[in-house]
Formats: C-alpha cells, sequence, structure tokens
C-alpha cells in the first residue's frame, strides 16, 4: 500500500477542490473563487497559522507531509513561475565571477545572488536554476572541483595576530583622519561662498562648528561696521569701524552669554555700505555683539 501511495499521481484539481471548500467555510464565499483565483486561494492558506493540514490530508488520503510537500514545493513554484532570462544571465556573471576568483559557491553566497534578482522567485525554482548554471559554468571554465568553505586566516603566534589588530586600527584611523579633512574642505568651501548664504544657515554653520574637532587654526580677517546697542531707543547708537578677526581652533568654544545675530556678510571686497539700525532689547545679564555689515 505504501509504495502504491508514493507512486500515485496527485490530482491538482482534487486538491485544490477541498482547499477551497475549506477555505469558503471559514473565509465565506465560494469555493469556485478560490479555486479559479490560485494567487488568492495560496494567499489566504499561507496568512492561516491554524491551516488544518492533517484533516485536508485524510480527506484526500495522503499523509501530511506528502500534502505538505506537494503545495509549497509544486504548488507555489507553479505559481511564482520560471526565472527570467535577464535574471538567469544576471545569475550566470556571478557565478561566473565567484568561480574565477574561487569564492566557494555557499549559501551565504546563494543568498547574495537571491536577493540580486529581480523579484523575489521561488527557493524551489531558484534551486533548480542555480544548480543548473553551476554546471553550465563549470562546464565552460573547465572546473571539476570548487572551494568548499572561505578562507581563514590564521595566525603562527600572538604577536602575528597583535600586528593584524594593529593594521585594522590604523586603517581606521585613516579613514576617519580623510572624514576630517573632507569635513574641513566643506567648511572651506563654505566660507568661500558665505556672500551668497542666507544669513541665517551662516549663523548656524557657525555654531555647529563647535561641536567638529578641529586641531588645525584658519584666520580671516573682515573689515566691519559694528552698531552697539544702548538700552533706551531713545539715545542714539554708536558705531564703531573695526577690524574682525574670525578663528576656528582646537576646542573651540563659543560664550554662552553672547548672543551673535549676523545680518549680512561679503567676503574679500571692499565695498563700503551703511549699517542697516536694528533694534533688539537686551537681555539681562546678556552682552550683545551685533554684526549689522562685513
Amino acid at each position: 500500500m505504501q509504495k502504491q501511495q508514493a507512486r500515485r499521481v496527485l490530482d491538482k484539481g482534487q486538491l485544490l477542490s477541498v482547499f477551497g471548500e475549506y477555505l469558503a467555510r471559514k473565509n465565506g464565499g465560494q469555493a469556485s473563487d478560490y479555486i479559479q483565483d490560485q494567487v488568492l486561494l495560496d494567499e489566504c492558506v499561507r496568512g492561516d497559522k491554524n491551516f488544518p493540514w492533517v484533516e485536508i490530508a485524510a480527506q484526500v488520503n495522503l499523509d501530511r507531509w506528502r500534502l505538505y510537500h506537494w503545495y509549497f514545493e509544486t504548488f507555489q513554484r507553479m505559481l511564482a513561475g520560471s526565472i527570467e532570462k535577464e535574471d538567469v544571465t544576471l545569475m550566470r556573471d556571478l557565478i561566473k565571477k565567484a568561480m574565477t576568483n574561487d569564492e566557494p559557491l555557499d549559501k551565504q553566497f546563494q543568498q547574495f545572488v537571491k536577493t540580486s534578482l529581480s523579484k523575489d522567485y521561488h527557493r524551489s525554482s531558484f534551486s533548480i536554476a542555480f544548480n543548473n548554471t553551476k554546471r553550465q559554468v563549470m562546464k565552460e571554465l573547465g572546473k571539476t572541483v570548487l572551494p568548499t568553505s572561505r578562507p581563514v586566516i590564521r595566525m603562527e603566534s600572538h604577536h602575528d595576530l597583535q600586528q593584524l589588530i594593529q593594521s585594522q586600527q590604523n586603517q581606521l584611523k585613516l579613514n576617519q583622519r580623510q572624514q576630517f579633512e573632507q569635513r574641513q574642505v566643506n567648511f572651506q568651501s563654505f566660507r568661500a561662498k558665505a556672500n551668497v548664504q542666507p544669513q541665517r544657515q551662516t549663523a548656524q554653520q557657525l555654531i555647529e562648528l563647535k561641536q567638529q574637532p578641529i586641531t588645525e587654526t584658519h584666520t580671516s580677517e573682515y573689515s566691519s561696521s559694528s552698531e552697539y546697542l544702548n538700552e533706551s531707543f531713545e539715545q542714539s547708537n554708536s558705531f564703531i569701524n573695526e577690524h574682525v578677526t574670525v578663528q576656528a581652533e582646537t576646542n573651540l568654544q563659543i560664550d554662552p552669554e553672547y548672543e551673535v545675530s549676523v545680518t549680512a556678510l561679503n567676503v574679500n571686497t571692499e565695498e563700503q555700505t551703511e549699517p542697516v539700525p536694528r533694534y533688539e532689547s537686551p537681555k539681562l545679564g546678556a552682552n550683545f555683539i551685533v554684526f549689522d555689515k562685513m
């Protein structure tokens, strides 16, 4: 009896009919609705965590394992369809490159190839296509044996291990140094374009500068006309022309007692402009430095 059952050809229509009748009883509708729309049937089965596999298998005179295998390995693979030609070509290129570099075609590599394809194929369809492509590429390259594992770095002594760790740390420091230099380049570019940047963004950039590690000093001098505000609006404000030096030094800190307001900034220009009157009420316990024109 077991041999006859193992050789039995499963009737797809009969199996889907039983699936459809169960889903109609549970979710409503007609069994024919699920049989005709097999994608809907598959979504309902996969979404049912308590699907009665044993009960359904008994109705079609199968054991649970046989029914489970038919559904997930045959029926779902049929729904997913075969792999597209473009994906087969991509798979072939990736496998050929790996074989040329003597990389193992292990589970890690297979997962990489699977995620590189245009869509998520059924595991059976992918496995069949992967193995067929692998055999074809092996024959093309004349390979009979492939690496079975990835290379492992073995240290002869503790000193070799320390050298490896030190080299990795040096590489990490080099990467950090390159990132720091890139930030400096961006800062220099920002200062060169300060005359066209919005003033609010310029002030924000100067404030954020104190949070960046700066190990070099950059000095720039600007000709400015500053207005020192009086406490009373009725009194005239005093003006003074002076040179302002801006420095970016190590561990730059901005004194929290000062509030800086920038209304305009002109770099490398001899243009003389009149300061724009500004009236701000000073806060108690705070000193104001107002750069009206630079």
